[in-house]
């Protein structure tokens, strides 16, 4: 509520970006006496929310020095960068300010195979942006030392693996690896526990589409 002006304009400072403000206005004729309000106009402050070129959001196999590129926005000051492990999470970066510049390089490497979330918040002399859309990438596993054996053991898809079968058009579930359940159609755990194995149904009509 802006009160006190005497001419046929005002500036309003300290609104957020992104946001829908609506307007209404009335005179105050006396100390006692206002007319009717008038207007009921709207408008759109601008964002500051830059767009992210690269990483692509949730890839996976990234460096662990990444370089992180968005374009400029007109009329800001800066950007800020937080980065953690979980969504929402600051324990890598909370909030640096990385001034007027388009990209940040992780100087200190990152740990392999993990996930990290990240937000780029602009922000200007008297704001800065807070709804800016998380994204997400995961890093390059490390390097295994030959030679190297993989048990698939735990029940579940080991890290840094992919469950894929690149010669398959099958919408079928059948057509990849599992860690549960009872093999059928041929498929034996040789004796194993469930859960310590994996399988893969080649049965009809899955037959040839797998890679293994």
């Amino acid at each position: 509520n802006i009160t006190g002006v005497t001419t046929t304009s005002t500036t309003i400072t300290g609104l957020l970006p992104s946001t829908t403000y609506y307007v209404w206005v009335r005179s105050k004729c006396s100390t006692t006496d206002s007319s009717d309000w008038a207007g009921g106009l709207s408008f759109t402050t601008t964002t500051m929310c830059p767009t992210v070129t690269d990483p692509a959001n949730a890839v996976i196999g990234i460096s662990t020095t990444p370089t992180i590129t968005w374009n400029a926005l007109a009329g800001l000051t800066g950007y800020r960068i937080t980065v953690g492990t979980t969504p929402g999470g600051t324990n890598i970066l909370n909030n640096v300010d990385l001034g007027n510049v388009t990209s940040y390089t992780f100087i200190t490497p990152l740990l392999n195979n993990t996930q990290y979330y990240y937000k780029i918040n602009g922000y200007d002399a008297s704001s800065t942006s807070t709804g800016c859309a998380e994204r997400n990438f995961r890093t390059i596993c490390a390097t295994f030392t030959a030679p190297f054996t993989e048990a698939f053991s735990t029940g579940t898809l080991p890290n840094c693996w992919i469950n894929q079968n690149p010669t398959s058009t099958s919408t079928s579930t059948n057509v990849k690896w599992k860690f549960t359940g009872t093999p059928g159609y041929g498929a034996t755990p040789n004796g194993s526990a469930a859960g310590t194995y994996a399988w893969v149904d080649a049965s009809t009509p899955n037959t040839g589409e797998h890679t293994v």
